[in-house]
């Protein structure tokens, strides 16, 4: 399976998170996803570098490290990848923390939570199929958060 394995599995979530970004922003570009005219070093820093770190991170964090913990503690796999997928959506849903008018966006946060979710369900199940190897989820993750950035920076 590997990597483009892990694409593969990814794309009813790639459909998803567009179909929900469509029906809530339209055209327009989702507030987060809004790349402000950034010299060329920043959007090179903004497209490479910040997917690799966070491919670095996360996947390690919350596969590596918490769903095994969690699976120790609970004895039952299917809800400590539950309650990982749980946590990592909520972590992406409120980063970065983004206000309206002082307040917290909720709608923002919601919507984050929502496109996020199927990949991260996707993952974990692919982390799970691929006998708990992190490289090619990594590997994927990377090229979907990669060509998300760059689409979003060719836009802009």
């Amino acid at each position: 399976m590997g990597a483009l394995g892990v694409l593969a599995v990814s794309v009813p979530a790639v459909v998803f998170s567009s179909q929900l970004t469509s029906s809530l922003y339209g055209q327009a570009t989702a507030p987060l996803f809004a790349v402000v005219n950034l010299p060329p070093w920043a959007a090179l820093v903004a497209v490479v570098v910040v997917p690799l770190v966070a491919e670095l991170a996360e996947p390690v964090a919350y596969l590596g490290v918490v769903l095994p913990r969690l699976e120790r503690r609970l004895g039952r796999s299917w809800l400590a990848a539950a309650i990982v997928v749980a946590l990592w959506a909520a972590e992406h849903g409120l980063y970065p923390l983004l206000g309206s008018g002082g307040r917290l966006d909720w709608g923002l946060v919601a919507y984050r939570v929502g496109s996020v979710l199927p990949f991260l369900a996707a993952w974990t199940a692919a982390y799970y199929a691929l006998g708990r190897q992190l490289l090619p989820v990594m590997a994927a993750r990377w090229v979907i958060n990669t060509g998300t950035a760059l689409a979003l920076t060719l836009v802009a």
